[in-house]
C-alpha cells in the first residue's frame, strides 16, 4: 500500500495545477483536466504524503473555475463526508438540501441529480448509492457510530451543525437506536434508547457555553416501532 500510494503521487501530481491531474491518456500524455473528485479519493484513500495535504484540501474546498466538480450523488457521498470531518457540517446541510430536496418531492432517492438528464428527471427512481444523506445524518448529525465491530460498542458524539434540534433511528444488529437532540439556553441535551447490552461512549459537541447531558435508556430489541 504505501509503494502504491507513492508511486500513484508520483504519477499524478502537477506542480502546475497544485492538484492531482485525472489520468495518463494511451502513449503516456498526461490529463489536462483536474477534477474534485480525483482529489478527494487521493485524500481518502491516503495517497497524498504531508507536504500536499494542504494544497489538496484548499483545492478540494475552494476549486478554480476549471477543475470539474462532484456532479453525481455517488461522489456527493465521499465529498459531503469530507465537509462533516473538516467541520463545515452547515455547509454539507446545505448542499445537501439543495441536491436531495427535488428528490423528496416524488419520495425517493434518484440515480442522478435533477438536470443531468434533458429529456427526463432521471433513469433510476431507486438507486441505493443515493440514499448516502441517511448514513451521513446518522452518522454525523447524529452522532452514532461503531465502536468496535458489528456496533457492540459505540460513539455518541453528534455535531450540531447550525441546528437547534435533531432525532433519529439507527438500525444496530442488534436493534434500532433511537436519539433526539436539542439546543437550548446555550446548553445541549440529548436522550438515546439503546439495544440491551450496547457499550456506549459519549462526546458532546464543542461551543456551547452550558453543559451538555446525555440520558440513555435500553430496551430489549432496542427503539420501540
Amino acid at each position: 500500500a504505501a509503494v502504491l500510494s507513492l508511486c500513484t503521487d508520483r504519477a499524478f501530481w502537477s506542480e502546475e495545477a497544485g492538484s492531482y491531474i485525472d489520468c495518463i491518456h494511451d502513449g503516456g500524455g498526461r490529463s489536462e483536466i483536474v477534477s474534485v473528485q480525483t482529489n478527494l479519493m487521493m485524500h481518502l484513500y491516503g495517497c497524498i504524503p504531508d507536504e500536499r495535504l494542504e494544497a489538496v484540501e484548499d483545492f478540494i474546498l475552494d476549486p478554480p473555475e476549471y477543475a470539474v466538480r462532484p456532479g453525481s450523488p455517488f461522489m456527493a457521498h465521499f465529498y459531503y463526508e469530507f465537509l462533516f470531518e473538516k467541520g463545515l457540517g452547515e455547509r454539507a446541510l446545505e448542499g445537501i438540501k439543495e441536491q436531495w430536496s427535488p428528490m423528496l418531492a416524488h419520495g425517493t432517492c434518484w440515480e442522478t441529480f435533477i438536470g443531468f438528464y434533458k429529456e427526463r428527471l432521471t433513469r433510476s427512481y431507486c438507486h441505493a448509492w443515493s440514499s448516502a444523506p441517511v448514513y451521513l445524518f446518522g452518522a454525523y448529525v447524529m452522532g452514532l457510530r461503531p465502536a468496535e465491530p458489528a456496533f457492540k460498542s459505540i460513539v455518541i458524539a453528534p455535531r450540531t451543525c447550525g441546528l437547534k434540534q435533531a432525532s433519529g433511528r439507527i438500525p444496530m444488529p442488534a436493534g434500532d437506536a433511537q436519539l433526539s437532540w436539542r439546543v437550548e439556553d446555550g446548553c445541549f441535551a440529548i436522550n438515546a434508547v439503546l439495544p440491551e447490552g450496547t457499550e456506549w461512549s459519549f462526546i458532546p459537541p464543542g461551543g456551547y457555553e452550558g453543559k451538555s447531558e446525555i440520558e440513555v435508556e435500553f430496551r430489549k430489541g432496542g427503539a420501540e416501532s
